[in-house]
């Protein structure tokens, strides 16, 4: 972390020594600037949330002192990313004549075929994918025939399909790798539909696309990869609709059919379709548009049920539902707080007190979710604890618990939440993405008989040493999601007091999965949050592009 600190006091004051005179530009902003600026402090040092004694940082006069500190230093980052985009502004727009259709058609096939290309290869030197322990339960469920939600009944259907046909995870991946490549190539279309510089979206694109964690995450075998991109999909649609005024009832009908798809791929999806209705209403498109979407939806889920009804393998009751408790009883633990909720104290006496103190090295306070960390856990393996989880706890009980938690022990709870979403909001939490994706693939582990399911691992000497440096030795080890969100949040904060405030509509989406992820997440997961990466890229894009509806 302190190197992290150290990159950011260079960049910041290096770009604003070159331009001292722009500083006085924002004053009017300042206010704004420092309130993010809290927000950046509290992301580096708010890790002592993990820490199972009540105690937060800014309770001693030393720990305020480094919290003005770093404030100070985060809003001086922000004010030079300000100072850095207008001086780019001017420069990344190329000449101001119309870019024919033949063009742009010439340009998407050439991206579609830059990000299917470097995404393929990388694929096939880890042939036939990357996996975690997800995943075989995944191949696992398709040798047997186990449909259920809670790995998403929809993506084992697709599954299915593919393994019908050829019994190698490798096709499966693949096609979710041209389909990646397609709906990143209608972003990198629309940039230079709208002018800007070729060359620079030619560089941003390779480097994205050869950005470790995207390759990583684009070749796992997992919902979370589809349900991204489907979030990606939907933004650009959000994009046509709020930017261009000649967008046909076609668009806006498979806008409608696809927005499903969200929720089949997760079931925490509910809230972007939610999220997306709210802005189809508000935004207010002509009464035969709004009808067209809503028909595209009503197909799209008439559809799904339909399927599961005629295969009789609908969706079962997911196991994921009761976490939304039992996460918070077994902080109750962590935190020596005790329980004041009385329907989860009931719960906890129902299932015997059944608590099991496991601990991952010793008792230590932990620093981040990821090493070090004492867990008490509730015995998964007691009989009377699954019969009480999984069978005489109705959802409509585990929901009034949930709720009750927030009633009656609400710090409690919060805290499980922000730990549940951390590599989210917290920058001193790298992503380890490298690490935490390439471990099972590199590592050769398969716990789980998958019979008839061709799996023949490869693992090149030259990955291995890539993924250690990048790992250990490299500036990507201290970038985290939490730095996306930080970024992302100064895009925001600059085009609410710059610029045309309607881009912020596409964004919809991604709020939408954190509040999806802070109401429901179950574990701290790069890919529950790898949405940010791409939507960083993309508002930075909406920042050079001067559209001009209001």
């Amino acid at each position: 972390m302190e190197v992290f600190i150290l990159y950011i006091i260079l960049f910041s004051g290096f770009i604003l020594l070159l331009n001292k005179d722009a500083i006085l530009n924002y004053r009017r902003q300042i206010l704004w600037i420092l309130l993010l600026g809290m927000y950046g402090s509290f992301s580096v040092l708010g890790y002592n949330f993990f820490l199972p004694k009540d105690a937060i940082f800014m309770v001693s006069p030393l720990g305020i002192l480094v919290f003005v500190i770093m404030t100070i230093l985060m809003s001086a980052f922000i004010i030079s990313i300000f100072i850095l985009i207008d001086l780019l502004k001017s420069r990344l727009i190329q000449g101001k004549e119309k870019i024919d259709s033949i063009h742009i058609k010439i340009f998407f096939c050439q991206s579609f075929i830059m990000f299917a290309i470097i995404w393929t290869v990388f694929l096939i030197l880890v042939f036939p994918g990357i996996f975690n322990v997800d995943s075989f339960f995944l191949l696992h469920s398709i040798v047997y025939k186990k449909f259920n939600n809670y790995f998403s009944a929809f993506f084992l259907w697709i599954l299915n399909i593919f393994y019908k046909i050829i019994p190698n995870p490798f096709f499966p991946i693949l096609s979710q790798v041209l389909f990646a490549a397609w709906v990143f190539s209608l972003w990198t279309t629309e940039f230079y539909r709208k002018k800007i510089s070729r060359k620079i979206i030619w560089i941003t694109s390779g480097l994205f696309a050869l950005y470790p964690p995207v390759a990583i995450f684009i070749v796992n075998l997992f919902r979370d990869v589809p349900y991204s991109l489907v979030i990606v999909w939907l933004v650009y649609f959000i994009y046509q609709i709020v930017f261009n005024d000649r967008y046909d009832r076609r668009l806006i009908f498979i806008f409608g059919l696809v927005t499903p798809l969200v929720h089949f791929f997760r079931q925490n999806g509910i809230i972007v379709v939610v999220g997306i209705i709210i802005f189809i209403l508000f935004y207010r498109p002509t009464k035969r548009k709004i009808l067209y979407f809503f028909l595209g939806l009503i197909i799209s889920y008439t559809a799904y049920q339909t399927i599961w009804t005629l295969t009789k393998t609908g969706p079962d009751r997911s196991k994921n539902l009761p976490s939304l408790v039992v996460t918070a009883i077994s902080n109750s633990y962590i935190y020596r707080s005790g329980l004041h909720s009385p329907a989860a104290r009931d719960w906890v006496e129902k299932s015997g007190n059944t608590v099991q103190w496991i601990s991952t090295s010793n008792e230590s306070c932990p620093v981040n979710p990821f090493h070090n960390v004492p867990l008490f856990l509730l015995n998964s393996t007691n009989e009377r604890w699954n019969s009480v989880v999984y069978h005489e706890m109705s959802k409509k009980d585990i929901m009034l618990t949930y709720f009750s938690l927030w009633r009656y022990d609400f710090k409690l709870n919060l805290r499980t939440r922000l730990n549940l979403i951390a590599n989210f909001w917290s920058i001193n939490i790298p992503d380890s993405a490298i690490g935490l994706y390439l471990v099972s693939t590199l590592d050769k582990t398969n716990n789980y008989e998958t019979p008839n399911i061709n799996i023949h691992f490869r693992r090149p000497d030259f990955i291995m040493k890539i993924h250690h440096f990048l790992q250990t030795k490299s500036i990507l080890y201290f970038i985290g999601g939490g730095f996306y969100t930080f970024l992302l949040l100064i895009i925001i904060l600059y085009i609410l007091c710059y610029q045309n405030k309607q881009k912020l509509w596409l964004l919809v989406p991604w709020f939408c999965n954190f509040l999806s992820l802070f109401a429901a997440s179950t574990a701290v997961q790069y890919r529950y949050i790898w949405i940010g990466l791409p939507m960083l890229i993309i508002m930075v894009g909406m920042v050079f592009i001067h559209n001009k509806k209001n």
